[in-house]
C-alpha cells in the first residue's frame, strides 16, 4: 500500500491524526510520499515518530515559529513561512525527527519538489545525509518562502508548483495496487487564479518558470482533483478528505484549532482502517 500526503502549511496538524491512526494500526505501509508541509509528515511516519509529530502539530508555539503574518508584511524579517528554522533546528538541530530511521524504513520515503530546470515534478527518495536538503526542496513555497533550493547543483522549489498531491509522479507501482491519498482540503473546493497583487509580488520575487507555472496552478489543482474524485470513485484509488467545516487552514496557528485539527485526522483515520479492513 502506497500512502500519499497533500501538503498545505498547518492543516498537516490534520493528517498527522489520520497518520497517527494508521501507524498505531500496524497496517502494512510499503512507501509514503509527501509535497510540502506533507513531506514532513510522511518522513515523521516512515520513521515511527508519529507520536513526535502529533506534538510538533499540536504545539502553537513550533507553528508560530513555522508560520508568521506578521513576516508575510515584513521585508526585513525572516520568511512568513520559516523552513529554515523548521528543518535546520525543530526537525535536525533539536532532534525532532531521526533521518536514518525515516530513511531506512521498511516504508520507502519519497518527498516531491520541483525541478526548475526542466520544470518538472520529482518524487526523490532521500538518505540521512540528504534528508534535509530535499524536506528543505519540498517546502520552498513561492512567496512563502520564496527561495530555490539547491541539490547536487540543481534548483528546487515546492512540489506543489506543479503537482498539487505526489500522485502522478512516476514511482514503483505499490506491491498490492493500493494507494491512499490523504487530502487536507476537500476536493470539491475550487483553487481561484492568484489575485493581480499576488501576481505582482510573484513576477518581482520569483523564478520566471515559476511565475508562469503558478499563474495557472490552480488549473492543475482543480483538474488534479476532479481525477482523483473520479478514480475514487471507480474504486482506484481511496481517497481521504477532511469533514467539512475542518478549522484548520493553512496559516492557522491558534493551538485550540491545532489541536482540534488533530482529533478529526483521527476521526477521519478510524473510518480509513474500517474501509481498509474491508478493501485489503
Amino acid at each position: 500500500m502506497r500512502v500519499v500526503i497533500e501538503g498545505g502549511g498547518c492543516r498537516s496538524a490534520y493528517s498527522s491524526g489520520v497518520l497517527q491512526v494508521l501507524a498505531e494500526s500496524g497496517v502494512e505501509v510499503d512507501s509514503v510520499v509527501g509535497s510540502s508541509s506533507g513531506s514532513m509528515n510522511a518522513a515523521f511516519f516512515a520513521a515511527g515518530q508519529t507520536d513526535h509529530m502529533v506534538e510538533l502539530w499540536r504545539d502553537e508555539r513550533v507553528a508560530r515559529r513555522m508560520v508568521s503574518v506578521a513576516r508575510f508584511l515584513n521585508p526585513f524579517a525572516p520568511p512568513g513561512l520559516n523552513v529554515d528554522d523548521l528543518v535546520d533546528n525543530v526537525l535536525n538541530r533539536e532532534g525532532n525527527l531521526d533521518p536514518v530511521a525515516a530513511t531506512s524504513s521498511k516504508t520507502a520515503l519519497y518527498t516531491m519538489a520541483v525541478n526548475i530546470d526542466e520544470m518538472r515534478p520529482v518524487a526523490h527518495r532521500p538518505n540521512a545525509e540528504n534528508l534535509w536538503c530535499w524536506l528543505r526542496a519540498s517546502m520552498a513555497m513561492p512567496l512563502a518562502y520564496n527561495k530555490m533550493v539547491e541539490i547536487e547543483g540543481k534548483k528546487y522549489v515546492d512540489g506543489g508548483v506543479l503537482e498539487p498531491v505526489p500522485f502522478k509522479t512516476a514511482l514503483p507501482p505499490p506491491p498490492n495496487g493500493t494507494t491512499v491519498v490523504v487530502l487536507t482540503r476537500r476536493a470539491e473546493v475550487r483553487k481561484p487564479a492568484p489575485p493581480v497583487w499576488a501576481k505582482w509580488l510573484m513576477r518581482m520575487t520569483t523564478h520566471p518558470k515559476v511565475f508562469d507555472a503558478t499563474l495557472v496552478q490552480h488549473e492543475y489543482h482543480n483538474s488534479l482533483m476532479d481525477e482523483l474524485v473520479r478514480l475514487n470513485q471507480e474504486g482506484s484509488v481511496i481517497l481521504v478528505e477532511p469533514p467539512v467545516g475542518m478549522p484548520v487552514s493553512r496559516l492557522t496557528t491558534d493551538g485550540e484549532k491545532l489541536r482540534q485539527g488533530h482529533e478529526i485526522g483521527r476521526s477521519v483515520g478510524e473510518d480509513l482502517l474500517r474501509l481498509l479492513e474491508k478493501r485489503l
